[in-house]
């Protein structure tokens, strides 16, 4: 199981893993910190389709007649379920994956489960958008690329390809959240990794966060980082050792004031005097005071990159941008290989 959720705090945004390979966080003491600073860059370029069931990454599943089964996606009903794909090819044809048919040729799936990170119950009726991030936060939706979660907390979405994104995900009792921004290369499928933060643990994590330094105004924009690596891996031992540093929209400095950075000691805790990551590999900031509504992070650690531990969170090929807003919590989450 990967897990990027802070347990000891019940600190989390939203995090989405894929289903495959057990991910932790490393007990295990990594590099010190250094000081040159390295970007998250843009996607690698899209690959091609899902095998096996007719489909291409560029004019989707070709064939007869078939039929879709399930229950659409709302904002334009561009995913299904079940039943196979739709009739026709090139144009008029679609996309396919796992009994999943997007109608709009080429578009990739994104798939996964919401739980509620406190009661480990699954969430159901929150609302799980694509959004545009040229647009003002959470209110520019991708069209077709929206749903809401059904009785198990399961949700399906239609991303298009080439098109930096930002997951959006919103319902009652629940602070809004947003990913990092993203720019899909392939079908993706979080499992049922996606855990969510109630508003009631996030006033838990206020009073938590406030103990042990300057206190946390929750109608602030907060934002996570988080690393994992594959359990067994030789890059458990380079969770410790990164600096995380945020920047304005265009990657220039922010003014002296514009957020309160800690670091997760290994209890899990925010550490005011560390000045890297602790083998938790995780950060916080909080009260971010920022002109817009964009921030780039930039993150650093030679040893694991020299290492072949650098992050690489392929399909999703993070684009080094997160939005923020206020009392909503952005989340970037960091996967080594």
């Amino acid at each position: 199981m990967r897990h990027w959720a802070w347990v000891a705090l019940g600190l989390f945004a939203a995090c989405f893993q894929p289903q495959s390979d057990t991910m932790v966080s490393s007990d295990t003491a990594g590099t010190t910190h250094t000081t040159s600073t390295h970007t998250s860059g843009g996607n690698g370029g899209r690959t091609g389709g899902n095998g096996g069931d007719g489909s291409t990454g560029g004019g989707g599943s070709t064939g007869g007649a078939g039929t879709t089964g399930g229950a659409g996606t709302t904002g334009g009903a561009s995913t299904t379920s079940g039943g196979g794909s739709t009739s026709g090819g090139g144009p008029g044809g679609s996309s396919s994956s796992g009994g999943v048919t997007c109608l709009t040729p080429g578009d990739y799936i994104f798939t996964g489960q919401l739980f509620d990170l406190g009661d480990g119950q699954t969430v159901s009726g929150m609302t799980v958008t694509a959004f545009s991030p040229s647009g003002p936060p959470f209110e520019s939706p991708v069209a077709g690329s929206q749903t809401v979660t059904d009785d198990g907390g399961v949700f399906t979405i239609c991303i298009p390809p080439d098109q930096p994104v930002y997951m959006g995900l919103q319902g009652n009792g629940f602070p809004q959240v947003a990913t990092a921004e993203f720019d899909l290369t392939a079908d993706y499928d979080a499992g049922r990794h996606v855990s969510l933060l109630s508003t009631a643990d996030e006033q838990v994590l206020g009073a938590v966060i406030s103990g042990h330094g300057p206190s946390l105004d929750l109608s602030e924009p907060l934002v996570a980082v988080g690393l994992a690596a594959p359990v067994g891996s030789a890059c458990e031992s380079y969770l410790a050792g990164w600096t995380f540093e945020m920047a304005d929209a265009d990657g220039g400095p922010l003014p002296d004031g514009s957020y309160v950075k800690a670091y997760l000691n290994s209890n899990t805790e925010p550490d005011f005097t560390l000045d890297s990551t602790s083998a938790r590999g995780a950060a916080v900031f909080y009260n971010v005071a920022v002109t817009g509504d964009s921030i780039t992070m930039s993150y650093a650690n030679p040893a694991a990159a020299d290492a072949g531990c650098w992050p690489t969170n392929v399909p999703l090929a993070f684009t080094g941008h997160l939005i923020v807003a206020p009392s909503a919590i952005s989340y970037l989450p960091l996967e080594m290989p």
